[in-house]
């Protein structure tokens, strides 16, 4: 009987089964369909990144907005 990984759920033959070994190649399962697990796994991930650093970003913005409006009531107060 075949495996399965733990996380992604790869597809793996079982080499202590007998009859995964003397099962014929089959490419779909073996390969391709573990390729496309990690493919859309790894654009998950891109996405994730993408998303921190617009974040990331927009809170940068923010800080720089309060920055300016900070020294902008700072310089008010002192020509008060």
């Amino acid at each position: 009987m075949s495996l399965l990984t733990p996380f992604l759920k790869l597809f793996k033959w079982d080499t202590t089964n007998e009859t995964d070994l003397n099962s014929e190649f089959n490419v779909d399962k073996s390969m391709n369909d573990n390729w496309d697990k990690l493919d859309a796994k790894a654009q998950e991930y891109d996405n994730l990144i993408t998303n921190i650093e617009d974040n990331i970003s927009d809170i940068q913005d923010k800080n720089t907005q309060q920055d300016k409006l900070i020294q902008k009531l700072q310089s008010n107060m002192i020509n008060e």
